[in-house]
């Protein structure tokens, strides 16, 4: 099998969580990051598939998919009830900072732009 290409996002969440006021103990239904990050491009801000492809640096048909399957996620918690978790995801973090560049963070490895080192786990849990 294929490696699979990692995804370009602009923030971290700003919630990792959604729970529903049922008071069950309901699995949670998973939300990658990268599913996140499609919800947010395409129905949040509007842009087209291609553009918000070209933005995630993926092809429109993996956009494509990728934004089904949120959608498809989105709508079984929100009839079900079950809570809602953004994490995890073949995804790349890229964070301004003051000097105008940006940072990549991989996923599963190491960034060494502008000299920092830091490692960003899949899960978002813990930065280290």
């Amino acid at each position: 099998m294929r490696p699979q290409k990692l995804r370009l996002i602009a923030a971290k969440p700003a919630c990792r969580r959604f729970s529903p006021d049922t008071g069950n103990d309901a699995p949670a239904m998973t939300l990658g990051l990268d599913m996140l990050e499609a919800l947010r491009l395409a129905d949040a801000e509007g842009l087209s598939q291609e553009e918000a492809a070209r933005q995630m640096e993926i092809s429109p048909p993996t956009f494509c998919r990728l934004l089904a399957e949120a959608r498809r996620r989105v709508a079984q918690a929100l009839t079900r009830g079950l809570p809602l978790v953004m994490e995890g995801g073949p995804v790349r973090l890229r964070c301004q900072h003051h000097s105008g560049g940006d940072e990549v963070i991989g996923s599963n490895g190491l960034a060494k732009r502008n000299e920092l080192l830091l490692y960003f786990d899949f899960t978002l849990k813990r930065l280290i």
